[in-house]
């Protein structure tokens, strides 16, 4: 079982998954298990539940179906034949790129087509998507499952590959490619914020732009931003508004905020009676920060931690700024 041997524990491939379920025959399966008795999906119970609860599958395995959605170790691959639709062109194919991983099997919130034993959907490892995972072992170390890349470099020539697949095909069916036109659109929006804040001098911020981590570009430091703080940028302040047209719902900006807030009542709620001393608080997956500051108004003290060293870069910039 130890990393490294030949009986190395891993997760499971989506070949396994199959397996361990064991499907009923076409005819016999629906397009969703409604049954609340055989399997935790479509809301029947409102939460997860626990492991052994429901019956176990013909192989021997409790939640092979429901519950939590259940990692592999393959990559978001296509299935033979797979090609690009014109409704919905860039759901699949920006996610061919050695760095989503396949989930299985369906969660508790999970209905209709997601609670289906033919949904196949992905994610990257460090999102939490009402996930579980299940550790298997095999004598000669031999890992069935389709990886699409091996190194970081592998991944970004595996997901141009597919991007400029999915293109070609669209053009070819004469499409007005969605694809391209969102990628355009977020183009234009990148340059028309980074002038318009130019005055922010986020300093330390590392980039690497068209290489290296996807989490890595200004691209999606400037989105996280806007995200975190747009709050911040409702024409108030010289730049122009996060969202400029009439009525704009501008109660829901701020939302790693609103969370950090609900946070810091439950904590006061459940805690000491001593509403001023609220210990420590920990944000996984901090991102730029937002709810990080805005639970150190109430924590003695917080840490935040982030896969993106650009967007942690950032956040410890702000933290450093003279009140």
């Amino acid at each position: 079982g130890v990393a490294g041997t030949a009986g190395a524990y891993r997760l499971v491939t989506e070949a396994e998954h199959h397996l361990l379920r064991h499907p009923p025959s076409l005819e016999s399966d629906p397009e969703a298990l409604t049954d609340a008795e055989k399997a935790n999906l479509n809301l029947a119970h409102g939460s997860q539940c626990p492991v052994d609860a429901m019956e176990p599958s013909p192989s021997g395995h409790h939640d092979t179906m429901g519950n939590a959605w259940e990692w592999t170790e393959d990559h978001f691959n296509p299935l033979p034949g797979f090609e690009v639709h014109s409704v919905y062109d860039d759901f699949s194919t920006p996610c061919f790129d050695g760095r989503h991983h396949m989930i299985m099997g369906g969660s508790f919130a999970s209905t209709g087509d997601e609670a289906s034993v033919y949904a196949r959907f992905h994610f990257r490892p460090h999102f939490l998507q009402h996930s579980s995972f299940r550790l298997v072992a095999n004598p000669t170390g031999r890992v069935p499952a389709t990886l699409l890349a091996t190194s970081e470099a592998d991944a970004l020539e595996v997901a141009r590959a597919a991007e400029e697949q999915a293109l070609r095909q669209a053009e070819a069916r004469g499409w007005a490619s969605p694809a391209k036109s969102l990628r355009e659109e977020a183009d234009n929006a990148k340059r028309n914020f980074s002038s318009s804040a130019a005055s922010v001098n986020l300093a330390g911020t590392s980039f690497q732009d068209g290489q290296g981590s996807t989490y890595e570009t200004q691209e999606l430091l400037d989105m996280y931003l806007g995200l975190h703080y747009g709050q911040a940028f409702q024409g108030d302040q010289g730049v122009p508004a996060l969202i400029p047209h009439e009525g704009a719902p501008a109660h829901a900006l701020g939302f790693p905020q609103r969370c950090a807030q609900l946070l810091t009542r439950l904590a006061q709620k459940e805690g000491s009676a001593d509403k001023a001393k609220l210990g420590r608080a920990l944000d996984v997956g901090c991102a730029v920060g937002g709810a990080s500051f805005e639970l150190a108004k109430h924590f003695d003290e917080v840490v935040g931690f982030d896969y993106s060293r650009s967007f942690v870069d950032a956040a410890k910039s702000m933290r450093d700024l003279p009140v």
